[in-house]
């Protein structure tokens, strides 16, 4: 995903898990804003909000801070 979106059929190969796996941990970042999905045709593609992995080192500092 980094390279390039990612479909769950094409993470659960490369990561050898299931596509229910795959699907559970999507979710959860999609929920965190941390992927992106699109729709192609008949499958969702997945990619990484490189903008949201970016600004993570400095909410952690601003936790950390706190």
């Amino acid at each position: 995903m980094r390279k390039e979106p990612a479909t769950t059929q094409s993470l659960a190969v490369n990561l050898k898990m299931t596509e229910a796996g795959i699907s559970k941990h999507l979710k959860v970042l999609s929920n965190a804003s941390l992927v992106n999905k699109i729709r192609q045709g008949n499958y969702m593609l997945y990619s990484i909000n490189k903008d949201a992995i970016d600004f993570i080192p400095y909410k952690l500092y601003e936790y950390i801070m706190r």
